[in-house]
């Protein structure tokens, strides 16, 4: 997770036109401290980059699942975010979920959590089962 210092250089870099992206944590970060308002009179968009090194332009800020734009952006976040998940960070996986959950979408199989069970077959040696 991003820290206010780091986000609000970033987003000064960005306001300046010194950055073309935001990350999505200090994004998040900037939205939960109040450094950018989240009513839903006044639409932002923002430019948001991921770890895994992909650019989603132009979402509108307040991501709203209610409305028509709203939902557009939450699907190009997610195809984003699904894209490479092993390559996002802790944060931006966690909120793939979140957003998977918020829109009824299924997780990409590489990141479901996997545990491995040994179970005693006979005298030849073990099963390995995988429950997601």
């Amino acid at each position: 997770m991003s820290s206010v210092g780091s986000a609000l250089n970033e987003l000064y870099n960005y306001v300046k036109g010194l950055a073309d992206s935001i990350t999505l944590a200090s994004l998040v970060v900037l939205l939960r401290e109040g450094y950018i308002a989240a009513d839903f009179t006044t639409k932002h968009t923002i430019n948001v980059r991921l770890s895994n090194g992909v650019v989603v332009k132009e979402v509108h800020i307040p991501l709203d699942l209610s409305s028509e734009e709203g939902l557009k952006d939450a699907l190009r976040l997610y195809r984003a975010l699904s894209s490479a998940p092993d390559k996002l960070d802790p944060f931006e996986k966690q909120f793939m979920t979140r957003l998977a959950r918020a829109l009824g979408l299924p997780l990409p199989k590489s990141t479901r959590r996997t545990r491995l069970h040994t179970t005693p077959k006979d005298s030849e040696g073990l099963i390995l089962e995988v429950s997601l």
